[in-house]
């Protein structure tokens, strides 16, 4: 990273790198492309927009390392440690450089390219088709592509970088300086027969040459040589969007997989939403049951978005025909013009099913619910991979969950008595809630609380920033205010509970305005905490202290939990500078 003190040092700069340039005859290297930088700034620094600035120091940087390349190259040292100086990326055509921002939710061809640096990079990332669908599995690789090479691409942005994810100005960089310094592709091989060329490429006139759309019948070779997928045939041009809603199989939906009864939110379907044209509002869905099992064995059908967020609330009865429809609620699914997002369908199995298969499918176009009568495209249905289930009493573990007395009132002094917290005090104890790991199967890790705040405060001012607290004072997680009345508490490192161990976590928060209002932070249902078995990995049902069923509403409440904000009181009394004296008829402003 360069730092430099107006328009003399930069052209110093530039002027070495002419000179240099000119002496080892660097004319023909090739260069990482960036963002446009106007000719008026390279001309005259004074012009540059920050942005222009930030962009010509990136490009400045990247030609300065490929400019090194090829003079260690020249000298025989090859290039610097952090260049690959013998990978190749296949697939990409050469010339290619990446342009433009790539991020979770996109389609492009550029994410084809990216995926195939990827492979050769960081070839450990989970398995995915090679589309051009930016899923979270690509922004997974991308966050250790980032991760492996933090430095440079933090040098190539001006600032050090957070690895998120998102392909920006500086991972652009690193990308194009990877391709730079790749060698050349080498000429066609030579060959006899189809089966002597690559993936989607043919024996012609003895050399490989890649196949035409038309000549390919599969996926895999279809994005293998950078073509598109969709409509079940190859083509070479990207899916024109379609006007209205776009409905379609994720390709990171779930693959088939062995899930055990009496277990919570396995995912089964994931689904993309694509608007074309305009906003769409997706209100709600209906799921369809297949598979070899009882309706009465899905216990909770709930779906959630990328964020992790659920959409409505958990359908826990399925239909006589096996169908659930899911009511987003105030959660509303808003997908912006060319925008995609994803939906994940999860299910809870029943404790008593032992075993049998199950899938769920879009029916129709029908189980979409829009506003304003938005066309929905898509092939259908759209159906899950089959999962089979498996008794899980002999390896899950057993979660029991109650709240604590925190010594507060109880509901009836609470609404009418003089208070016991006032307005202003801060990291007060209004909760606390026993988690205890029951059997020695496994330990246990809790992911998220959600807690509920009955009474009469005013969510937007009375109650502020609520936190959750370890027993040894570690602060879990926290959040600003309650919406809706719920507070959701995201553990961003899961808290475990070894196996037999009874842990209470405490909830605090500041109390400012509400004189008179009254309250209680409770556990709701069973499903408003997440706890997953640290060897299954399954997510696990909470029962009450007892090993019974919790009861909504009652077992993650304490009667004498509740708090009421005292009414303050005002002292007027004369101050000590208050002035004394006589004073005579007539007198006016007397003070």
């Amino acid at each position: 990273m360069w730092t430099f003190a107006g328009k003399t040092k930069m052209s110093n700069l530039l002027r070495k790198i002419a000179i240099g340039g000119a002496i080892v005859g660097f004319a023909a290297v090739s260069l990482p492309a960036f963002g446009v930088v106007s000719d008026a700034c390279k001309a005259d620094l004074s012009q540059c927009t920050t942005e222009e600035l930030t962009e010509y120091i990136a490009e400045l940087s990247a030609t300065l390392q490929a400019l090194q390349n090829q003079l260690n190259a020249l000298q025989g040292e090859g290039t610097t440690p952090t260049t690959p100086t013998a990978s190749t990326y296949t697939g990409i055509p050469a010339g290619f450089t990446f342009t433009k921002n790539l991020y979770q939710g996109m389609r492009d061809q550029d994410v084809v390219y990216l995926k195939k640096v990827l492979d050769v990079e960081v070839p450990d990332h989970a398995p995915w088709t090679g589309s051009s669908y930016f899923g979270s599995k690509t922004k997974a690789a991308v966050i250790a592509f980032q991760t492996k090479y933090k430095t440079e691409i933090s040098n190539y942005a001006g600032y050090t970088i957070h690895c998120t994810g998102f392909v920006g100005k500086g991972t652009r960089a690193q990308l194009n300086a990877l391709l730079s310094a790749t060698p050349p592709t080498p000429p066609a091989p030579s060959c006899s027969t189809d089966a002597d060329c690559d993936t989607g490429y043919k024996c012609q006139d003895g050399v490989c040459v890649k196949k035409s759309a038309d000549e390919i019948t599969t996926e895999n070779e279809c994005t293998a040589v950078g073509y598109y997928w969709y409509n079940d045939a190859c083509h070479e041009e990207a899916q024109p969007a379609q006007a209205g809603l776009t409905v379609a199989l994720a390709d990171d939906t779930p693959g088939a997989a062995i899930i055990p009864d009496g277990s919570l939110y396995n995912p089964v379907l994931k689904l993309d939403f694509t608007a074309g044209g305009q906003e769409v509002v997706v209100t709600g869905i209906t799921i369809t049951r297949g598979g070899y099992v009882a309706n009465t064995n899905i216990t909770g059908i709930s779906a959630w978005d990328e964020e992790g967020n659920r959409l409505g609330n958990i359908v826990t009865a399925l239909t006589a025909e096996g169908q659930a429809t899911i009511d987003f609620g105030s959660n509303d699914l808003v997908i912006s013009d060319g925008e995609t997002k994803s939906v994940t369908i999860k299910v809870n199995i029943a404790a008593s099913t032992n075993s049998g298969t199950l899938n769920f499918k879009v029916a129709s176009k029908d189980d979409i619910a829009v506003e304003d009568g938005v066309t929905i495209n898509g092939t259908f249905p759209i159906v899950s991979n089959t999962m089979s289930i498996t008794n899980g009493a002999t390896s899950l573990g057993d979660v029991r969950v109650s709240a604590v007395s925190v010594g507060a009132l109880a509901s009836s002094t609470a609404q009418s008595g003089s208070g016991n917290v006032k307005v202003g005090d801060e990291d007060v104890t209004i909760a606390k809630f026993r988690f205890t790991q029951n059997n020695s199967k496994e330990a246990i890790q809790i992911e998220k609380v959600v807690v509920y705040v009955e009474g009469t405060v005013n969510e937007d001012k009375d109650l502020k920033n609520f936190e959750l607290y370890a027993p040894d004072g570690t602060l879990l997680a926290s959040a600003e205010k309650a919406v809706d009345r719920y507070v959701t508490f995201n553990l961003d490192t899961p808290y475990e509970i070894p196996k037999g161990m009874t842990k209470d976590l405490t909830v605090k928060v500041d109390i400012v305005d509400g004189s008179t209002h009254y309250f209680r932070a409770q556990i709701q249902n069973d499903y408003d905490v997440m706890i997953k078995g640290k060897t299954t990995g399954a997510y696990l049902v909470p029962e009450d202290s007892n090993g019974n069923a919790f009861d909504a509403g009652t077992d993650g409440a304490n009667d004498n939990s509740w708090f009421r904000i005292k009414v303050g009181g005002l002292t007027v009394s004369k101050a000590a500078t208050s002035p004394t004296g006589n004073v005579s008829p007539g007198d006016q402003d007397v003070v």
